[in-house]
C-alpha cells in the first residue's frame, strides 16, 4: 500500500472553490441586484442548483493533475 500523502487534485480544488464562491454570488445577486423581484420558490431552486453547476463547470475546465504510473 502506498503510504505517501497524495496531493489534492487541481480539479477538486477548482470545484470546491467554485461551489463556495457560487453560494456567495447567488446571495449577492438576490440581495443587491434582484431586490426580491424573483419569487421565493425560484430563488430556492437557483440557490440549490447554482453551486453544483459551478462546481461541475470549474472541475471540467481545470487542468488534469498528472499521476505517476
Amino acid at each position: 500500500m502506498n503510504d505517501r500523502k497524495q496531493p489534492v487534485e487541481v480539479k477538486v480544488k477548482a470545484s470546491t472553490s467554485a461551489a463556495a464562491v457560487a453560494g456567495v454570488i447567488v446571495w449577492l445577486l438576490q440581495e443587491y441586484v434582484l431586490h426580491g423581484a424573483v419569487p421565493e420558490p425560484l430563488q430556492m431552486l437557483v440557490t440549490v442548483v447554482t453551486p453544483p453547476v459551478c462546481a461541475f463547470v470549474a472541475g471540467w475546465l481545470a487542468k488534469h493533475t498528472p499521476r505517476d504510473g
